[in-house]
């Protein structure tokens, strides 16, 4: 039986508090200081309803902190939990404890209920002795707007509601070429913000890397269907045959292109990867490694 997403709110003492967040995957247990109004922040999911991509929320724990980070795609949203030393750390510096891509809806369900079931068992007295706020009440939380996500992201969709129907597949079921497109759309949930073709070419390379011990195919093939792609062979590894095919001109540094050489290599990357793919798909049979 699959597990759902579950969120638990408990009340830990006088301003703290430990959320739990289980799927089928993990479970992690967060701390939450009533310096900064976390129930509230976890709200910040309305803001996708709203039309927003990507929203944030923080615990502080003094000093570390957990970042919650929220990627709308479609009718689902990834999201992301960082651990950070410090509050006020970039991104980069966290250390990912979670990440699990859920539908709008399940999300949403699973925020209010941990919210309904705090607000039940502590009432509002003993919510307010312990955090020194009033609960997400149903009637004034920005929660609410979150009952119906469906209905509203079809409204805000407007002229593109076929696109918002298509449904959110979790990581486990995706081909290969639908991975990789996830990856190329975003690229910050991977490997950071501040993503750049040399990141993700080593991302690339772990996930081919993992994929050969444990028996799959990963990117085996890649590398000789650039050379044929690009026409001629050199001695540079898969990451160079792209950057010949995207900037003919040349490069100085892998690791430190100009923006704009960094953007269009990315763009190119995935595209490469797109056509790589769905040519293994439509003739599916042994390939050979590199």
């Amino acid at each position: 039986m699959t597990i759902g997403l579950r969120l638990a709110w408990r009340l830990d003492g006088h301003g703290w508090a430990d959320c739990t967040v289980t799927d089928g995957q993990a479970v992690i247990v967060l701390t939450a200081s009533y310096i900064t109004s976390a129930p509230e922040d976890l709200t910040a999911l309305a803001r996708l309803i709203a039309g927003e991509t990507e929203t944030r929320a923080q615990f502080e724990a003094e000093p570390t902190a957990y970042r919650w980070i929220f990627y709308r795609e479609d009718e689902g949203v990834w999201v992301r939990v960082l651990e950070l030393r410090d509050g006020s750390d970039h991104d980069n510096k966290g250390t990912e404890l979670w990440s699990n891509h859920y539908p709008i809806d399940e999300l949403a369900r699973a925020v209010i209920r941990c919210f309904d079931d705090v607000a039940h068992t502590s009432g509002e007295s003993g919510y307010r002795s312990k955090w020194a706020s009033t609960p997400p009440h149903r009637t004034r939380s920005p929660q609410r707007t979150l009952e119906r996500p469906s209905a509203s992201a079809r409204c805000i969709a407007g002229s593109a509601p076929d696109l918002r129907r298509r449904p959110m597949r979790q990581i486990r079921e995706m081909s290969e070429r639908e991975y990789f497109a996830c990856v190329g759309r975003r690229p910050g949930m991977f490997v950071g913000t501040a993503s750049s073709f040399h990141q993700l070419t080593a991302f690339l390379t772990g996930y081919d890397q993992h994929a050969i011990r444990h028996g799959g195919q990963g990117l085996a093939g890649w590398h000789e269907w650039l050379v044929a792609r690009r026409g001629r062979s050199c001695n540079h590894a898969w990451p160079g045959q792209v950057l010949h095919i995207a900037l003919p001109e040349g490069w100085n540094n892998i690791a430190d292109l100009p923006p704009e050489d960094e953007k269009h290599a990315t763009k190119i990357l995935f595209q490469l990867l797109d056509e790589f793919a769905a040519g293994r798909e439509a003739s599916p049979g042994p390939q050979n490694s590199d």
